[in-house]
């Protein structure tokens, strides 16, 4: 089971149109008034444009004025139809396409310095449409991907963007439709469970009710059966002992009537209050994961989310890193640094994740000196991305760090890892950018390419030697020659 079918909560069939519906009509005011807000504001937004860019306000009034607010006003007239309202979904998902492309379109024919901060307005439109007018996460994430789609074609292909713009307006604008994504599945999940549970509950009332009523009618049978008894009683008097038999079959019989609702009722009441208890008990979990959120289902929500979060972060540490060595903005800081004082804290810092994965990280040092005077940055650079490399590719085994002086001025460092190795093919590209020896959709390790391409670069920028070898399934060393900046 994926992360993505963890978190949607999956109605059965028959409720799931049910749900949509009572949905919908519990929202209509919500949604009318968001409209209606939406309408307003995009309107406002117009005095802005005549602040920043008069030369082309009348281009932007046209794309609000004549596209996107009379859309808008369409949709929100579709809410007062009966024919119209059970397509109000992708009609909401449809508007906020058309918001996110007019301000998409904005940014292609404003001026450079204006387009570039007219993706802010994205940010809002995804706020609306996965905040405020409570579109299904299936309709919200396809018209939030069209519009990202369409801004990142924009500022790659039709507008001169440069690289550092390009990256912060995409960090907060993949941060914020990331956030809304995992917001609106966080919703759409409660809202369901919610749901699901009301339904069960309503059908136990039902079933209670059921059997009430059948315990009613037997009760009034039998009721009925002791005054048809009673009546035979008066009727038949013609003696004692007949009567006094009578009366004994009657006292029996109430009494059989009386254990039968007896035995009958404890048993309803005990098949009655197990549900009760089970519903009750989902409950309670239900406020415990809102109170105290400790929760298998969404401890592997926020593992995911965590674990895609350092994903995210770290990729854009690459691309940033890998932008400025690219842009050739890198500048060395040249100073004396002891390394076998940050092997031993590189050790530390990966050594949970190594044990994560049952591996042994290993620390070998074979020297009297080793001081070098090189940069601090990329030589860290250089040691944390084989170290994690290794761990990665590595599913059993050991990784060892080894350091081992060559002269005084020179120092041999060694990743040797007995992990899944690579191809002798793959080896003569292995420090191309977004190399990797297994690609697309059916490789088993994620990546970007880019960790051994910079430890290629800080090794060039700091006059180190790098080397690999390694074969399929039985390994991999890396060796580093190490010697002071300032040598030849």
């Amino acid at each position: 089971m994926n992360l993505l079918s963890r978190i949607k909560y999956e109605l059965p069939d028959e409720l799931e149109s049910k749900f949509q519906s009572e949905y919908n009509n519990r929202n209509i005011k919500i949604i009318r008034i968001t409209l209606l807000s939406g309408i307003i504001f995009y309107a406002l937004f117009g005095f802005l444009d005549f602040l920043v860019a008069p030369e082309i306000a009348d281009t932007f009034w046209l794309i609000r004025f004549a596209v996107v607010i009379p859309s808008t006003c369409i949709i929100l007239a579709a809410t007062f139809s009966k024919r119209l309202f059970k397509y109000i979904q992708p009609l909401m998902g449809f508007i906020v396409l058309i918001a996110g492309l007019g301000i998409v379109i904005m940014i292609a024919v404003a001026p450079p310095e204006v387009g570039y901060n007219y993706y802010a307005g994205i940010i809002l439109v995804f706020i609306l449409g996965y905040a405020f007018l409570n579109i299904n996460f299936k309709w919200a994430t396809i018209s939030s991907t069209i519009i990202i789609l369409a801004y990142e074609i924009t500022i790659f292909y039709l507008v001169d963007t440069p690289v550092k713009t390009i990256i912060n307006n995409n960090f907060f604008l993949l941060s914020a439709n990331f956030i809304g994504m995992f917001a609106k599945l966080s919703f759409d999940y409660s809202q369901r469970k919610e749901y699901d549970i009301s339904y069960k509950l309503d059908q136990s009332n039902k079933i209670i009710k059921e059997n009430n009523s059948h315990l009613e009618e037997r009760v009034n049978q039998r009721t009925a059966e002791l005054k048809m008894l009673n009546n035979k009683l008066r009727i038949e008097i013609a003696g004692r002992k007949k009567i006094e038999s009578n009366l004994v079959v009657a006292k029996e019989k109430a009494e059989n009537a009386n254990e039968l609702k007896s035995e009958f009722l404890a048993q309803m009441s005990h098949e009655i209050r197990s549900p009760i208890n089970v519903i009750q008990n989902f409950t309670y979990l239900i406020e415990d994961i809102l109170d105290t959120v400790e929760n298998e289902e969404l401890d592997i929500c926020f593992a995911g989310i965590d674990s895609a979060s350092k994903r995210i972060v770290r990729t854009i540490d690459l691309i940033l890193n890998t932008s400025e060595l690219q842009l050739g903005i890198y500048e060395p800081t040249i100073r004396e640094i002891d390394l076998a004082s940050i092997l031993p804290n590189l050790k530390k810092e990966y050594l949970k994740m190594a044990e994560s994965k049952g591996l042994e990280l290993k620390l070998n040092l074979d020297v009297t000196s080793s001081k070098i005077i090189t940069d601090d940055y990329a030589l860290n650079q250089i040691f944390a991305n084989l170290i994690d490399n290794a761990i990665k590719y590595t599913g059993k085994g050991s990784i060892e760090l080894s350091l081992s002086e060559e002269n005084p001025d020179k120092f041999l460092f060694a990743i040797i890892d007995t992990g899944k190795g690579m191809s002798e093919e793959y080896q003569s590209r292995i420090f191309d950018q977004f190399s990797q020896e297994e690609g697309g959709y059916t490789r088993h390790f994620e990546g970007s390419g880019l960790g051994l391409s910079l430890v290629k670069k800080y090794c060039d920028i700091i006059n180190a030697d790098i080397s690999v070898e390694s074969s399929k399934d039985k390994g991999t060393t890396f060796r580093i020659l190490l010697k002071s900046i300032n040598e030849n």
